[in-house]
């Protein structure tokens, strides 16, 4: 999830890490909300399209059955979450 701010140059720019070596990435929407409201009050949840990127050289490493990491994601991959 990112804040509102964030969501149009995450989408323009793709995902990055900042602070960790993967970007870390939640398999669910409810997980990813929990997460994100740890930053932000009003998050806005974007979609990966994950069969996608990883045909097309993203490599993605299972965490945990509730984790995904990628050293990054680009913006062709993603989407925000409808309501």
């Amino acid at each position: 999830g990112a804040s509102r701010e964030e969501v149009d140059i995450l989408l323009e720019k793709g995902i990055r890490s900042m602070r960790q070596r993967y970007v870390h990435l939640s398999t669910s929407a409810q997980k990813a909300k929990e997460v994100a409201k740890i930053h932000t009050e009003d998050p806005v949840l974007l979609v990966v399209n994950a069969q996608l990127a990883q045909e097309e050289g993203v490599t993605m490493l299972s965490a945990t059955e509730n984790i995904v990491l990628a050293d990054e994601i680009p913006p062709q991959y993603l989407s925000v979450m409808q309501d």
